[in-house]
């Protein structure tokens, strides 16, 4: 799923290969889909990295990717500016979250206007 969603924001931007815009790649993991954003075209892309795991974090550092990783808890105020990212991808991780914790909202806060937010939901975990 990580190549779908880095797709579909590659799709919405103008130019992936020219954009220099800030990601933001919540609940990054091991960094499986900022590896995909930046295949996507991303190069030039300025991607944040943001999940709880610091082991998952230390494997997403391993694949530099990112520009910056941060250890946070996306059911909780994401400490970033609103409208301070381009585009938000998230691949998977809103399967573990209620949707009352507020994360949609979250998102919304910190995407720019005329940003993207791409996210997915597993329907095979029980």
């Amino acid at each position: 799923m990580p190549h779908e969603i880095a797709a579909a924001l590659a799709s919405l931007a103008d130019d992936a290969l020219s954009f220099s815009g800030k990601i933001l790649d919540a609940g990054a993991g091991d960094g499986l889909s900022g590896r995909e954003l930046r295949a996507a075209g991303f190069k030039n892309a300025d991607i944040t990295g943001a999940d709880l795991s610091p082991k998952l974090l230390e494997i997403a550092a391993s694949r530099s990717v990112y520009d910056q990783l941060k250890q946070l808890d996306l059911s909780q105020r994401l400490p970033f500016e609103s409208e301070s990212f381009d585009m938000v991808s998230c691949v998977g991780t809103l399967t573990y979250l209620a949707p009352s914790s507020g994360v949609l909202a979250e998102f919304v806060r910190v995407t720019k206007p005329g940003g993207h937010i791409c996210y997915n939901v597993r329907t095979d975990h029980k």
